[in-house]
């Protein structure tokens, strides 16, 4: 079944995608999680819109860009943050289809990560995400109480 991205308006099949990537061993940790990620004044992540598969590793969170059009990676725009430089995460609505992840690190400064939400075909990514906030949460990242 291929879905309408909400956040592009792009057609793709997220857990499809995922499963590929992770069934050819490119994926450089676990847990994958289709994000989006934008140029924000969290002063993390500072290049321009852009599609990425996010997986965790012990403490380290990976983001492997992909193309476009053809979902490909692309390995060279690829980066990654030690989680251990984070303090806590907050999780905000953006509307019906779309929420962000908050990541505050320990300097105040944030990184923003947008995840597609509440649809069959989101179910994949966002099952991975809690778990992987559960991860994040045993490494002492608390969710912010917050509004």
């Amino acid at each position: 079944m291929v879905k309408y991205d909400m956040l592009e308006g792009e057609m793709m099949n997220q857990k499809e995608l995922l499963i590929n990537l992770r069934s050819s061993g490119i994926l450089k940790g676990i847990k994958p999680v289709m994000v989006k990620l934008n140029k924000n004044k969290g002063g993390i992540y500072l290049d321009g819109k852009a599609d990425f598969v996010m997986t965790i590793k012990g403490n380290i969170l990976h983001f492997q860009r992909l193309s476009i059009f053809f979902k490909k990676p692309i390995p060279n725009l690829d980066f990654s943050v030690n989680l251990k430089n984070f303090k806590e995460y907050s999780i905000v609505s953006m509307n019906s289809y779309v929420n962000c992840l908050y990541l505050y690190n320990k300097k105040n400064n944030y990184l923003q990560i947008f995840y597609s939400k509440g649809l069959k075909e989101t179910f994949f990514s966002e099952d991975n995400l809690f778990r992987m906030l559960k991860e994040m949460e045993n490494l002492g990242i608390k969710e912010s109480k917050e509004e």
